[in-house]
């Protein structure tokens, strides 16, 4: 799609459409796309090691276990629920690693793809003139596609 765009931008500009002046932004808006369209193919093609997971998995049950025994001597009995607090910060921080490390598997806290290129879409029907326009990508149950 991008070398379509790329081959329409340059014949727009030999066949006098456009002037070298509104070519050359064009131009640097779609070589712009392309790289972050790389960027986002690298981040969905990275795969996290599985060592990567376990390991930070038992560091912290082991920071669980070993948290009360350094906390007790200075707040006594109150080192329970203390200790419960923080390990359930702990908890969801790793819990909430573990669901954004893939930004584009269409889950409900995923980059909402489909709702974007929707707009982008829209928006550039629209600069074109055109009339008949797809609609934009409505909210299911609250979540964003």
């Amino acid at each position: 799609m991008l070398q379509t765009q790329a081959n329409r931008l340059r014949d727009a500009l030999q066949l006098g459409y456009l002037d070298t002046f509104r070519f050359l932004p064009a131009e640097s808006t779609l070589t712009r796309m392309c790289d972050h369209m790389g960027m986002c193919e690298r981040i969905k093609n990275t795969v996290f090691p599985t060592h990567y997971g376990f390991l930070v998995t038992r560091i912290i049950w082991l920071f669980f276990l070993l948290l009360p025994s350094g906390l007790v001597a200075s707040l006594g009995w109150i080192t329970v629920p203390v200790a419960f607090g923080i390990a359930v910060v702990f908890w969801l921080i790793e819990a909430m690693s573990g669901v954004i490390q893939d930004p584009f598997e269409n889950v409900s806290s995923d980059t909402p793809m489909l709702a974007l290129s929707r707009t982008i879409e829209i928006n550039l029907r629209q600069q074109l003139g055109e009339t008949e326009l797809p609609e934009q990508i409505q909210p299911v149950d609250g979540v964003l596609m």
